[in-house]
């Protein structure tokens, strides 16, 4: 698979995993639309991404992601790859005695929104685009979180374990298609989400979204990054052990 010239759209594009991405897939020579809910963010980032275009979209809301799909298919000509980035990951104690108020509880409902059903949501209406794209690809950003969850974030562990399930099931179906279904396993980024946790482990977004788009290239079905690679292994041959070393991670 070549990135010269493919029309990507990102989510989450603003900054993080998302940011690094869009910025390695422009100097790959891509064409490249990106999103984020903030619009201040949304203008910062596409100042600091020359070639980049993009709009402000909430990924926790269906409504506004067919006009998203829309807007990224007339400024590009149309879509090759949807890197499904955007997340949101909150430390989360059921037993803390706040559980079950209503400012949590729709805390809980748009972790889920922003980072499993809008990922699922944007997919179906992407696959109209997909399915006239150049070698089209949905990439779905999991964790290695998805393979042994971490205590303090169950929601987020839980949505990424998911999304890496889904990714499976539409491989099988959007083969036939054309349209490959990659699972991107990050370990620990260096990235805001994860500021003031293990510094020395974290591998720097650039890094990370080097690694990415070569596992892309290479048509490879999940690109594990880093420590996920490791972390892989340990799941299925170690998995108590896996979860020690993940108590303090999070990815």
């Amino acid at each position: 698979m070549r990135i010269q010239g493919k029309r990507v759209l990102v989510t989450g594009g603003t900054a993080g995993i998302g940011w690094a991405l869009s910025r390695a897939l422009l100097g790959r020579s891509a064409r490249v639309f990106i999103c984020g809910r903030d619009p201040a963010r949304l203008d910062h980032a596409l100042e600091h991404l020359p070639g980049a275009v993009g709009s402000v979209c909430d990924l926790g809301h269906r409504e506004g992601m067919a006009e998203l799909l829309e807007d990224c298919a007339a400024e590009l000509g149309g879509l090759d790859i949807l890197i499904n980035n955007a997340g949101i990951q909150q430390s989360l104690d059921f037993t803390n005695g706040i559980a079950g108020t209503p400012e949590m509880l729709e805390s809980i409902g748009r972790e889920i929104a922003v980072n499993l059903t809008g990922p699922i949501q944007l997919t179906w209406l992407a696959l109209p685009h997909l399915a006239r794209g150049d070698e089209p690809a949905v990439v779905n950003v999991t964790s290695i979180l998805a393979y042994v969850p971490r205590a303090s974030s169950p929601v987020y562990c839980a949505t990424k374990a998911a999304l890496r399930s889904i990714t499976a099931s539409l491989r099988s179906q959007l083969d036939p298609l054309g349209i490959r279904a990659v699972d991107l396993v990050p370990p620990l980024v260096d990235t805001a989400m994860t500021q003031g946790r293990d510094e020395g482990k974290k591998l720097s977004a650039d890094e990370f979204a080097r690694s990415a788009l070569a596992g892309l290239e290479a048509e490879q079905d999940c690109i594990l990054v880093g420590r996920a690679k490791q972390a892989s292994w340990l799941a299925r041959l170690a998995p108590a052990l896996l979860a020690r070393k993940l108590s303090g991670d999070t990815g």
